[in-house]
């Protein structure tokens, strides 16, 4: 019996739809699917809130209707740093200071009007009950209310991004960290992407920004040998920085190679500052040329 190969790089069926993140890494892989339900994770200063602006951001682009359901009272003192990321805040919808329950049925009423939208729930430990406050009332709720979505969903192409924080366990028998809303959330999710901060990027001394590695941990469409992973940057002045992704990208599959200071990429020499310009200047380029060497 001949042996089945296995696919030799991610791949996502045509049959799905998919939001970009407006991370080049990530776009390169995958994106957000419509009809389903993502869950971004991480400890806090991960960059979830920027990722999830810049999604949304995108979502508005693709023609869908953006809901940010803000449930650490971050708007609007987050506006002018969601606008960074791409976010047209006059076509977002911000729901302020909704309980749990309320929450349930304003989402269950927006699907049932068939109106195509992305929904991001910033975040998931915000999510006070009308009474009962205990994280077990909140998971059955979570449990009873994410599969119904679902079905809802799957007709109407909307999509229901959950950010939530990741917390240390302390329990010697387990090897799984804990994160907001039970396992119900994780096991409805079709995509679990977790962030990681890593090193800082430092310019004159100071820290200008962080380098983000995100970790595909689970996925429930396409095809893989091994669930992906990559990274993206940050700017502490300008949030997602598309310029510093590319560069490294680059650099890392020998494109552009830095010697003395001196970048040198399709014979030419650039500065450093120089050919973040460059690439500023020739994004989608510099993106088809990544495709076309990854391919």
């Amino acid at each position: 019996m001949r042996k089945k190969e296995e696919p030799k790089s991610f791949f996502v069926p045509k049959e799905f739809t998919l939001i970009p993140t407006g991370v080049v890494a990530l776009d390169q892989l995958l994106g957000i699917p419509r009809g389903h339900i993502t869950l971004i994770t991480g400890y806090p200063g991960s960059g979830k809130s920027t990722l999830g602006y810049s999604i949304l951001g995108q979502a508005l682009k693709s023609g869908l209707k953006a809901i940010y359901v803000d449930l650490e009272s971050s708007f609007p003192a987050q506006a002018d740093w969601a606008k960074l990321q791409g976010l047209d805040i006059e076509e977002l919808e911000v729901w302020n200071n909704i309980l749990l329950e309320d929450w349930v049925e304003a989402t269950t009423d927006y699907l049932n009007a068939g109106e195509r939208s992305c929904f991001l729930v910033d975040s998931v430990p915000g999510l006070i009950a009308r009474e009962d406050s205990s994280y077990g009332y909140r998971a059955r709720v979570l449990s009873d209310a994410l599969p119904r979505f679902l079905k809802l969903m799957l007709n109407n192409d909307s999509a229901i991004i959950f950010l939530s924080q990741i917390r240390d366990n302390f329990d010697p028998t387990s090897h799984y960290p804990l994160i907001s809303g039970g396992w119900a959330l994780q096991h409805f999710s079709s995509l679990h992407i977790n962030l990681v901060p890593m090193r800082y990027i430092v310019s004159s001394e100071q820290r200008v920004g962080q380098e983000i590695r995100f970790e595909i941990r689970k996925i429930k469409f396409g095809s893989h040998k091994a669930l992906p992973r990559g990274s993206f940057f940050i700017n502490f002045k300008e949030g997602l920085n598309p310029a510093d992704e590319l560069r490294d990208m680059l650099q890392k599959l020998g494109l552009a190679k830095t010697q003395n200071g001196v970048v040198k990429f399709q014979e030419q020499e650039f500065g450093p500052r120089k050919f973040l310009d460059y690439i500023r200047e020739n994004k989608e380029a510099i993106i088809q040329l990544i495709k076309e060497s990854v391919s």
